[in-house]
């Protein structure tokens, strides 16, 4: 099995079913020293979507699936990765997560590589992001992390 840290628009359950039917919600987790960003750009979305940027005492809540290991290349082609490509949409990333009651984690996240990812700022849209934030509170996301991600659409 697989522990994939979701972050973005795969914190909603449905577009994780559809990608990877295995998938099975195991818990809420904290990336800490990264901060939410959008920095890459998707026609789909019509604007930026969600990206991990090391940031020392920020933190990223997102949630922990298990999936079947024979499942990854679906949720590779989803996010955009090929392991025989060397450029890459978004790369694999092991990371330690904080689980509800501070167990720590092993995971496996996409992150999108830039150059300058403090500069490299792509509006999302509001569609995007209330993907996120309803994905958020039906999962019980901390209420103060999701009041950010409402201020990031009024500011969108």
């Amino acid at each position: 099995m697989i522990n994939y840290f979701a972050y973005g628009s795969n914190l909603n359950e449905k577009q994780m079913q559809k990608r990877c039917p295995s998938s099975c919600f195991l818990c809420r987790a904290l990336l800490k020293d990264y901060k939410l960003a959008f920095t890459k750009e998707s026609s789909k979305w019509s604007g930026g979507v969600a990206d991990m940027v090391k940031s020392v005492g920020a933190r990223v809540w997102g949630v922990v699936y298990q999936l079947d290991e024979r499942e990854l290349g679906l949720l590779d082609k989803s996010e955009g990765y090929n392991p025989n490509r060397e450029k890459n949409c978004y790369i694999r990333k092991e990371l330690t997560v904080c689980m509800d009651g501070d167990k720590r984690k092993q995971v496996m996240a996409y992150v999108y590589q830039v150059q300058e990812p403090s500069t490299s700022h792509i509006p999302p849209s509001s569609k995007y992001l209330n993907q996120i934030i309803s994905a958020a509170e039906s999962r019980g996301i901390d209420p103060e992390y999701i009041e950010e991600l409402k201020n990031k659409v009024r500011n969108t």
